[in-house]
């Protein structure tokens, strides 16, 4: 991701929770310092996704113990109609695979999300179980080797 791109990712941001009422100048400064410092130091894990060349995801992950994935943050542009989250999840997580030496890849969802738990389902994903006592997220993991591939 370039730093041209994050008032997109900020703007992306803002659309999904309006009444949040989003520091979108200091989310842009923010983003812009973790992604110069992260450059410097060569572990840039801000990731802008392209389908048909239109933005569709911002992704933030990192190298977890063993050889696991963890994605942090996944957001898909609020232009994006649910119809098409499947294949773009499909995309994150093929991306991930090809990019990363890891076995397996990790994902937390809001425990409520029905929809995003039937994709990670859809794509081989199992679920690991509450990371909270209060189960407000899930924890999701899909090995390569029961990844769906299309």
């Amino acid at each position: 991701m370039s730093v041209q791109q994050i008032p997109l990712v900020v703007s992306w941001i803002a659309a999904i929770d309006p009444n949040r009422n989003t520091d979108e100048i200091g989310l842009a400064e923010r983003m812009t310092r973790e992604l110069s410092d992260a450059s410097e130091l060569g572990i840039t894990e801000y990731f802008i996704g392209y389908f048909e060349q239109l933005p569709t995801f911002f992704m933030v992950g990192s190298p977890v113990e063993g050889h696991n994935y963890e994605i942090v943050t996944l957001l898909v542009s609020p232009l994006i109609e649910e119809k098409l989250h499947l294949p773009l999840y499909h995309q994150v997580i093929q991306f991930v695979f090809k990019k990363e030496l890891v076995d397996r890849v990790i994902y937390q969802v809001e425990s409520k999300n029905e929809l995003q738990k039937a994709i990670l389902a859809a794509l081989g994903f199992r679920d690991f179980g509450s990371t909270d006592s209060a189960p407000i997220r899930v924890c999701y993991g899909c090995r390569r080797a029961d990844f769906l591939v299309s």
